[in-house]
């Protein structure tokens, strides 16, 4: 009986997670998901207390599906400079897929569902004690210059969540691609240039 909840609710979220990326969330409903799954209205509330349970439980199934490719694709390089790039680019590529989290990648996700915010707050938390590892760990191994680490990530993801929300919607990948290497370049070198000392 468990396993058969467990499958039913998987396909509720599968069924809702394409409806909310097709629709958006105030068009799509909970009839046009209970009819995707074969099921009465009443009965998706067995499953789920109401839409914006389910527009949360889908945003935590994209942040964590997003947060193990972040972690995948890292996870082999020791260098904290190569490991911050990997970790920046592969974010750009696999949150574009994820069409709902996507969606919500912009500055005014303040006005959603609180259950909603939760979970975006949930991956930006994992995301910093992430970043917040690999810059400890460059600073550790003197690639980074010793400054306090504390903002950085946050810092680091709202950067991210900027070029997001105005270069990668209808944006060509090249276009992208160049906007994350200048931002991780800013973050890595600063603006200032080095003057060379008189010999």
């Amino acid at each position: 009986m468990a396993g058969t909840t467990t499958d039913k609710r998987q396909q509720i979220l599968e069924a809702a997670r394409g409806l909310f990326a097709q629709y958006g969330f105030r068009k799509c409903t909970t009839e046009d998901i209970a009819g995707a799954c074969g099921m009465t209205k009443a009965a998706l509330y067995h499953y789920f207390d109401n839409k914006e349970g389910l527009f949360a439980a889908v945003i935590e199934l994209e942040a964590e599906a997003l947060f193990n490719q972040l972690v995948v694709a890292t996870q082999d390089i020791d260098d904290p400079v190569e490991k911050l790039s990997l970790y920046v680019t592969t974010r750009f590529r696999r949150i574009k897929g994820l069409v709902n989290l996507y969606q919500l990648a912009n500055p005014g996700r303040k006005t959603l569902a609180p259950k909603v915010n939760r979970q975006l707050d949930r991956l930006y938390e994992r995301e910093e004690g992430f970043l917040r590892a690999v810059l400890d760990d460059g600073i550790a191994k003197g690639t980074f210059r010793a400054i306090p680490t504390q903002l950085l990530p946050r810092i680091l993801i709202a950067g991210s969540r900027g070029v997001v929300s105005d270069f990668v919607v209808g944006a060509d990948e090249e276009t992208v691609n160049e906007a994350v290497t200048q931002l991780l370049d800013l973050f890595s070198r600063g603006l200032v240039a080095c003057k060379k000392k008189p010999s």
